[in-house]
């Protein structure tokens, strides 16, 4: 109940699949913060609206969240869902296929070595991301299909304005509803090799 016997420093996908898990305790990981990986943790989850807030406190080893919750039935997210998780590199397709609509501007704050958002929200319900969502992530580099196929009709352009780095955008917005292409969305962003099928329908 209380996580107690969760390995310490890595753990496989320990709830991938379980379609019908309905909620997650919020000291899950309490005695665990040795924990380096939360991939594919709770993919596969479809019953599984809501976490609780503060759910990875204390995390602050975790480096790989990739899948964590695809495929899950997450319709809305709390404050700082990973902002404990510091160390995180890899969140890629972390919510695709989730219900969610719309995520906190603080979802990711303080993951300052984020470098791969890829596929993080493909193939979602999300039609409203906030403005700073990745405002705390200096070292991205890869955001290749983070919004494909999703309902998002707006992004501004200065959406990456925080990411200097940033070297792979493919597919990023392609098959969503974008009603225009903000004009300066990867100005300056002398990194960048790659940008196919960004915006293709």
């Amino acid at each position: 109940k209380d996580g107690s016997a969760l390995p310490t420093q890595t753990t496989p996908p320990l709830f991938k699949g379980c379609s019908q898990l309905v909620s997650i305790p919020e000291d899950l990981f309490v005695h665990n913060t040795d924990i380096t990986c939360l991939a594919s943790c709770f993919s596969g989850c479809s019953r599984l609206a809501t976490v609780p807030a503060g759910l990875f406190n204390g995390l602050v080893h975790v480096t790989d969240a990739s899948r964590c919750f695809m495929e899950s039935g997450l319709t809305s997210l709390p404050e700082n869902l990973f902002a404990p998780c510091s160390a995180l590199s890899d969140a890629s397709e972390v919510f695709r296929s989730s219900r969610l609509t719309t995520v906190p501007a603080t979802t990711f704050a303080g993951c300052s070595r984020l470098s791969s958002l890829k596929d993080a929200f493909r193939s979602s319900s999300l039609s409203e991301v906030p403005d700073n969502l990745l405002a705390s992530n200096t070292a991205l580099t890869d955001v290749s299909g983070l919004f494909a196929s999703s309902s998002v009709t707006t992004i501004p352009d200065t959406f990456f304005n925080a990411n200097p780095d940033l070297v792979a955008a493919d597919e990023t917005f392609m098959k969503t509803r974008l009603t225009a292409i903000p004009g300066n969305l990867f100005a300056g962003k002398t990194k960048l090799v790659t940008a196919k099928g960004c915006f293709s329908e």
